[in-house]
């Protein structure tokens, strides 16, 4: 349809919908984006899927479950940032934080 009214219109779904998007936690100085180094998954495998999220389109986000066991990465839609822990966490079969989120690290 075509907007032609400039009267703000409040919908009932908007705090559901905000509520359903992921709280993503502030760049941190823990390590610099590209930093291979600091990356907390050691395997050549978790390397290799970092470089290409790297280079992959925001909006985008790795995520890696706790004690290192599993990692996943998302990117390039909307469901990018919830899917990255939704994989991450099937994966592990528990919960995932994020590592980082769009260009910066979030750990």
């Amino acid at each position: 349809g075509v907007i032609t009214s400039l009267q703000v219109i409040a919908s009932l779904d908007q705090a559901e919908l905000c509520a359903s998007f992921p709280q993503i936690p502030p760049k941190t100085d823990f390590a610099r984006i590209d930093d291979f180094d600091k990356l907390p998954v050691r395997s050549q495998q978790a390397l290799a899927e970092y470089k290409r999220y790297l280079n992959a389109v925001p909006p985008k986000a790795f995520a890696i479950a706790p004690g290192q066991s599993a990692f996943a990465w998302m990117a390039g839609g909307l469901e990018a940032i919830n899917g990255a822990l939704a994989r991450c966490a099937e994966r592990a079969g528990k919960p995932c934080r994020f590592y980082a989120v769009d260009s910066d690290v979030v750990w």
